[in-house]
């Protein structure tokens, strides 16, 4: 058993909640259909914050955005308020994943509320993700034990491994870092018959993507930041160092979405994106029926 507490953690009641833990979350939550057991429900959130629900599994992340930050935006309060509450369709056994520590990735009281409320949630991610949150949090012993931290070594991927799903890990240089020590965590999840690419703020650096021969691995979907349609180099990575069935374009300033969103599906109509929180849509494998 690879993903510490995960079997513990199924067996628990999906509205288990701290003893003793207040809620502000509306009076009634609305239905939310049952996740597919076949293909991937993919819903977005924020920036590049997206929930990944297939069978019994859901996968959060970087997700917990209150505040906006500079250009980029947040979560509306109402869904804010449903995530941090542990609410459906937040409410099931859940993997969190941060790709860094940046606000508009991860805000610390959010997640912080949600791993508090939600005793099937566990965070899997950096060691600096987990020093930032033992910086930030409010009571991090609370939420001690949903917290584990994902060695890694540069060039090579940590895989872990559960009955339906896996998730490897591996590091991709941030884009315009300041500060060569900053972590940002690809992901490659592999969940209801289909693999999907996450790759945080990441550069679009043929190399480094090289490193980890992507490009081989027939990826169905790759979530990848809006800069990498604005340069050569970024649609090389795409077409070459990665080469995925269907890709979404995300971390769009709001401001820009219409501008930017409408100009880049011009130059690339087959990509999609998103353009307001829980705007969902449902992936097949290659072999199932359209």
């Amino acid at each position: 058993m690879l993903f510490p507490l995960l079997a513990a953690l199924f067996l628990a009641h999906p509205s288990a909640r701290q003893e003793g833990e207040p809620s502000a979350a509306p009076a009634q939550a609305p239905a939310v259909e049952p996740a597919p057991e076949v293909g991937v429900e993919v819903t977005f959130l924020a920036n590049e914050g997206f929930q990944l629900r297939s069978g019994k599994y859901s996968i959060l992340i970087d997700t917990f955005v209150r505040e906006p930050v500079g250009v980029f935006g947040a979560l509306p309060e109402d869904v804010h308020k449903r995530l941090v509450n542990a609410l459906p369709p937040f409410d099931a056994l859940t993997i969190v994943l941060v790709s860094h520590i940046h606000g508009d990735h991860v805000q610390a009281r959010s997640i912080e509320k949600y791993l508090s409320r939600n005793n099937q949630a566990q965070l899997l991610t950096s060691e600096q993700v987990l020093r930032f949150l033992h910086q930030s949090t409010k009571d991090f012993e609370a939420i001690g034990k949903r917290l584990s931290p994902i060695p890694l070594v540069k060039g090579a991927m940590k895989t872990l491994k559960e009955e339906g799903m896996s998730i490897s890990f591996f590091e991709l240089p941030h884009f315009n870092a300041q500060d060569e020590k900053e972590v940002n965590l690809g992901h490659l999840i592999r969940i209801g018959g289909l693999k999907i690419l996450h790759v945080g703020d990441a550069a679009p650096t043929p190399e480094a993507f090289a490193a980890y021969d992507l490009a081989s691995l027939e990826i169905d979907l790759a979530i990848v930041p809006y800069w990498f349609f604005g340069s050569p180099q970024g649609v090389r990575v795409l077409h070459e160092k990665v080469r995925p069935r269907q890709v979404i374009m995300a971390h769009i300033p709001p401001a820009n979405l219409d501008k930017l969103g409408g100009m880049m599906q011009e130059q690339f109509p087959d990509v999609i994106v998103f353009k307001e929180a829980l705007e969902k849509r449902t992936f097949l494998p290659r072999d199932e029926p359209k």
